[in-house]
């Protein structure tokens, strides 16, 4: 009975209708937020369902499958497409993180994802070593946990196997990481090799003023006149007197009635307000600015 009702996963992948599985599964015991979204052909093998943790306004794309024991995906990520995951392992992916298409993770040893993550595309992370069984009899082969840290970035095909990432670290593509990176390495080859040091810039000070960023705003509203950028705090009295509208601010959040309002706080990195599709879509767009929004509800 245990084995039918682990498969029974796969059959579920079979629906074309997100919301129907989330219901689905959630009946085998998974714990799915809301507003999650599963694609097609996309399903989960699990023999405890109770071990699947999905966070809130998280999205799962086509013909991904998932073939795990554990599994956590904390709030805001996003998979692409043909994502394969194998091995019946732990996996554990952070908020606000990407998971590039094409993309094969072996989680024998079990991987750790942390926040704010970038997966290659067409890539791939293993979690076991064969290499050294493969020539000497009698000898078991490795598996290690991999864990890679916050704010990290991997260019396409890079492969990861048996090594741990540090925070801040992006790999060039084609790399292939077979040892472990503290923060804030920038690698390239194969093997990789630390070339230089990664370090976060702050957002600039006047950056919703400029042009570019707030002609990229106009697509989230039909009237330009609905859009308001706020950097100094001669604007915020403004903000009460305008209704339906969306307000870009670097400064702390004004105690105002937010009914008719949603606020990108790019002081907290927050979305505030009623209007949660809206709120969704400015999050995922967003991060196109390297700005990783979370929505408060």
């Amino acid at each position: 009975m245990k084995k039918s009702k682990k498969y029974i996963g796969f059959l579920i992948g079979l629906i074309p209708f997100s919301g129907v599985k989330i219901i689905l599964y959630r009946l085998l015991g998974a714990k799915i937020g809301k507003r999650c979204k599963i694609g097609l052909f996309s399903y989960f093998l699990c023999n405890n369902y109770s071990q699947i943790i999905i966070d809130n306004f998280v999205t799962i794309g086509k013909s991904n499958s998932f073939h795990i024991s554990e599994l956590t995906i904390k709030s805001h990520t996003l998979t692409s497409n043909n994502i394969n995951i194998r091995g019946y392992g732990k996996l554990t992916i952070g908020k606000q993180g990407y998971i590039a298409q094409h993309a094969f993770f072996d989680t024998s040893g079990n991987i750790e994802i942390g926040h704010y993550v970038a997966t290659p595309p067409f890539g791939a992370i293993y979690s076991h070593n064969y290499s050294t069984t493969w020539f000497e009899e009698g000898r078991k082969a490795n598996k290690n946990t991999v864990k890679i840290g916050d704010n990290c970035w991997f260019g396409p095909k890079t492969i990861i196997s048996n090594s741990s990432i540090g925070n801040y670290c992006k790999a060039a593509p084609g790399s292939a990481i077979f040892e472990n990176l503290p923060n804030h390495a920038m690698v390239m080859g194969n093997p990789a090799k630390i070339i230089s040091k990664v370090y976060p810039k702050k957002l600039p000070k006047d950056f919703i003023k400029t042009k570019e960023f707030q002609d990229y705003c106009k697509q989230f509203s039909s009237n330009k006149k609905d859009l308001l950028f706020v950097s100094s705090k001669t604007l915020i009295n403004e903000i009460s007197k305008i209704k339906h509208t969306i307000i870009f601010s670097t400064l702390e959040s004004p105690k105002i009635d937010m009914s008719n309002i949603t606020l990108v706080d790019l002081h907290q990195n927050k979305i505030k307000g009623s209007d949660l599709p809206l709120s969704i879509k400015l999050a995922n767009a967003l991060r196109e600015w390297g700005l990783f929004l979370d929505i408060c509800t």
